[in-house]
């Protein structure tokens, strides 16, 4: 008597495999960008309390640009370095806010694919922040895989507050 596995045995073990793969890794990648999606609101909630205590403690908005392109202190944001175009620049995201005499807007663009796919956008007057800010996508064919990804993270933070708008 032979001990082994039939073909078909070894089919239905494959295709078993292969369901439990298609179900589970969209899931995955939307798992793994909501990480890193956390780290951008980390980072834009500090550029909002330092932008905030700023203009608390000095009664007005700070300016954009010192000293040519020096930036003020917004405090220590997490997980990269400013570089010389005043952006803070992470391995996923790249971070800027300029003010002027009306009020102060930042961005965290997500960088994936070698192109600028999607960002959150929050802006502020004299007084209080405007909501939470947007989520914008660029394009809206969700036939292309990032796009649909992009479009469920900025469905996802509708429901914190964010707002969605399609570029």
């Amino acid at each position: 008597m032979k001990k082994g596995f039939t073909l078909i045995e070894l089919l239905v073990v494959v295709l078993i495999i292969g369901i439990l793969s298609a179900v589970a890794l969209p899931q995955y990648r939307r798992t793994v960008e909501r990480a890193k999606t956390a780290e951008a609101m980390v980072n834009i909630k500090l550029m909002k309390d330092n932008i905030s205590a700023y203009m608390e403690a000095n009664g007005q908005l700070p300016a954009t640009k010192v000293e040519g392109k020096k930036m003020i202190d917004i405090g220590e944001l997490s997980g990269g370095a400013w570089n010389d175009s005043n952006e803070y620049v992470t391995a996923n995201w790249k971070y800027k806010y300029y003010c002027d005499r009306y009020g102060c807007r930042f961005d965290a663009v997500r960088k994936t694919s070698g192109q600028d796919n999607y960002k959150f956008t929050g802006t502020t007057g004299t007084g209080q922040w405007n909501s939470l800010g947007t989520c914008a996508v660029s394009g809206d064919d969700e036939s292309k895989p990032d796009n649909a990804l992009h479009l469920y993270i900025c469905h996802y933070y509708e429901g914190q507050g964010w707002q969605f708008q399609s570029q």
